[in-house]
């Protein structure tokens, strides 16, 4: 919130996607594999996750993702 209070700016990855659905786009797969990647060792669940990496935030009991967030979605080729 300070970036957007000081800038008046959202930097589009931190930009909420409203189009993205949790429980339809997003792939366990596509995280456990950034996790890899990263050499993350974790046994929290992927809501934590996405929380702690910034990519997602709860909102009215929702998982809303970033725009960065709906990398980790089944289907790259769809559309946001």
């Amino acid at each position: 919130m300070d970036l957007i209070n000081k800038t008046n700016y959202v930097r589009f990855d931190e930009a909420l996607n409203e189009e993205f659905n949790y429980s339809e786009d997003f792939s366990q797969e596509a995280l456990d594999h950034y996790i890899q990647m990263c050499g993350i060792t974790t046994r929290a669940p992927a809501y934590d996750i996405l929380i702690s990496l910034n990519v997602a935030e709860e909102l009215e009991g929702t998982l809303k993702f970033t725009n960065a967030g709906i990398l980790c979605e089944k289907r790259r080729s769809k559309a946001y």
